[in-house]
């Protein structure tokens, strides 16, 4: 059985179920003795799943979208009130597959410190001396 997360409907979790086969190799010189059969992308299932995923496309768009914005904590707490329960572990995991965009390095760079709310938390900016890019 393969388990699918969606997204959840009235506030309570949606779970996609799909019954795969597990195929076993009997060859001893295959490095692999089990294999589990892939979910064939039909007209049917093509915005179902996908391949190796754990969630749906349509909840995997939504985190994405959330991340870009808000990282960590606060975009697992904006997910919560669109009744999404995840991890804030799970709402960073997309920058890292958000590509770089191909700057030079800077020569020279300019590292500033405030306080967002007086005595309780920080920020930190780093800005390009350059260019006055950030």
């Amino acid at each position: 059985m393969r388990c699918v997360a969606d997204e959840e409907i009235g506030g309570r979790p949606v779970a996609i179920v799909v019954s795969v086969c597990r195929l076993y190799c009997e060859n001893t010189a295959c490095s692999r003795t089990t294999f589990v059969e892939q979910v064939e992308q039909t007209e049917q299932v093509e915005e179902l799943t996908e391949p190796y995923q754990r969630r749906a496309p349509a909840l995997r768009r939504l985190v994405e979208a959330v991340t870009v914005v808000l990282a960590g904590s606060p975009g697992a707490r904006l997910l919560t009130v669109l009744h999404q329960r995840v991890s804030p572990t799970s709402v960073s995991n997309p920058l890292m597959l958000i590509p770089l965009s191909n700057r030079p390095t800077p020569a020279i760079a300019g590292i500033g410190e405030f306080a967002l709310l007086k005595g309780h938390r920080y920020a930190t900016i780093i800005a390009c001396g350059d260019r006055r890019a950030r």
